[in-house]
């Protein structure tokens, strides 16, 4: 799944860009973009995407919820509707940048039945889905104020050490793993 620019634009509503980022225009113009906002507007515009994605790829209605609600988009699956919860994250900035790593905090599973997750690579954007299962059953996580953290390892990932993790072309009836 590709994400462009024109995605990105089409959901800005001029929320206003930073003016520096670890990202390069010249590597990935998507990317960098997306880091230059706020961690809620960069958020805003993946969820609306995500919610194209989900209904371009499986035909099923998928409806971003308001702001503040306690998942970020409703998808109308065959016999019930479906609670998403849309995590995303820019590379976190560490001394190793040969294993870069993304955090996602504010993880509440007790509000979705399916989490998704948005690496915000300097490369570009990748998408990937667990179920609310899979994730309580297979992710290491931290418990704060306000929910769960999960770092994600991005050559763990690359190697298939994330198993539990979906392509959002697979959503929602294909898992390469059910727990």
């Amino acid at each position: 799944m590709t994400i462009t620019m024109q995605d990105v634009l089409r959901h800005c509503n001029g929320t206003e860009l930073k003016q520096e980022s670890q990202y390069s225009a010249a590597k990935n113009k998507v990317a960098f973009e997306l880091s230059l906002l706020d961690s809620v507007s960069r958020g805003t515009i993946l969820e609306r995407i995500i919610a194209e994605k989900i209904e371009f790829h499986t035909g099923y209605t998928a409806n971003v919820t308001a702001h503040r609600a306690a998942w970020d988009i409703t998808v109308d699956l065959e016999d019930k509707p479906v609670r998403i919860e849309v995590k995303s994250a820019l590379v976190a900035k560490t001394k190793n940048t040969k294993n870069p790593a993304y955090r996602f905090q504010n993880i509440k599973p007790e509000h979705f039945s399916y989490l998704f997750f948005a690496l915000v690579t300097p490369d570009g954007v990748e998408i990937y889905w667990t179920t609310k299962k899979d994730y309580e059953q297979n992710a290491a996580c931290s418990y704060g104020n306000n929910g769960f953290t999960t770092n994600i390892a991005y050559e763990k990932l690359m190697s298939g050490g994330y198993y539990w993790l979906n392509d959002i072309e697979d959503f929602p009836y294909n898992p390469k793993h059910s727990a």
